[in-house]
């Protein structure tokens, strides 16, 4: 098993989109149909994006990279007390199916909820959204061979 920040955003990704409630998922590590746009029509919607790197440990024989990923579910419409209203379910609603995969199918040894920014304003494409920015720390570990190079 390698590394994979991108196979890690792109799963967060598609748990996003089993979200009840929101209408589309999109990802910094996806270059298809569901790659971050450049505005947000179907709303709610989530978008998810790699975060800084907290740690990354270099053994001999393995490695272990430790970083966040930041998942926002943005609303956009006429009413800020409307928005408010719809996306106040969504942290409950993602952390539930983040907890019942902590492993991301295998593919990192923890994904956990670190914090939530709360309810804020988010301008995203030159358009203001309602929404939440909800952010995992996420631990891969994987096989190394520690060389000294040319």
């Amino acid at each position: 098993m390698s590394l994979n920040q991108a196979a890690v955003v792109a799963k967060i990704r598609d748990l996003a989109a089993t979200v009840s409630g929101i209408n589309a998922a999109y990802s910094a590590a996806d270059s298809d149909d569901t790659r971050i746009p450049a505005g947000v029509s179907a709303t709610p919607s989530a978008l998810v994006f790699p975060g800084p790197t907290i740690a990354y440990v270099l053994t001999n024989g393995q490695h272990r990279h430790t970083y966040e990923v930041h998942l926002q579910v943005l609303e956009n419409g006429g009413d800020a007390g409307v928005r408010d209203a719809v996306v106040s379910v969504f942290p409950d609603r993602v952390l539930e199916v983040i907890l019942a995969n902590v492993a991301l199918g295998g593919l990192c040894n923890s994904c956990v909820f670190r914090r939530s920014g709360g309810l804020q304003v988010f301008e995203y494409g030159g358009f203001d959204y309602t929404g939440y920015e909800l952010v995992f720390e996420v631990s891969e570990q994987a096989s190394a061979t520690p060389a000294y190079g040319s």
